[in-house]
């Protein structure tokens, strides 16, 4: 239950920001109340590249997001490397972290060591990840937010 939990947050702030925030506060007409959100939680984004706009504006909502419902957010910057990446997953599953967000690199890349996390019982989300929209994503990734190629 507490993975779905987490998990519904994770993927709130990953959609938040992947559709830009375009509306205004006045604008928005969708729902203005929802399920309370579980206190004190930390997640880490592994972030593919810092210096990409929209990982960079991905990275922001679920900051943002986390910040609204109390949680704390660490950024791992992969700096646009295989190596840097894959150093970024272990200081993660080092951290033990509630949750983890791959954003903008392909979890298969890092499959072997997504395995330890998975081990670990670290739930896992991801933005542009996987081959697919949803739960068909790569290592142990429980949805994938994505858009249809």
């Amino acid at each position: 239950m507490l993975k779905r939990e987490l998990m519904k947050y994770l993927l709130a702030g990953s959609m938040l920001m992947g559709l830009g925030l375009a509306a205004s506060a006045e604008d928005f007409d969708g729902p203005t109340t929802g399920p309370k959100a579980a206190e004190g939680k930390t997640i880490v984004v592994l972030a593919a590249d810092m210096k990409n706009g929209g990982i960079l504006g991905v990275t922001n909502g679920i900051e943002e997001a986390a910040q609204k419902i109390g949680w704390t957010v660490k950024v791992l910057d992969g700096a646009g490397s295989v190596q840097s990446r894959a150093a970024a997953v272990g200081q993660a599953l080092a951290l033990k972290p509630d949750g983890i967000v791959i954003n903008g690199f392909d979890a298969a890349e890092q499959q072997a060591a997504l395995a330890d996390v998975v081990a670990a019982k670290i739930p896992m989300v991801s933005w542009h990840s996987g081959p697919k929209i949803g739960c068909d994503a790569p290592g142990g990734i429980f949805a994938n937010v994505s858009t249809d190629a």
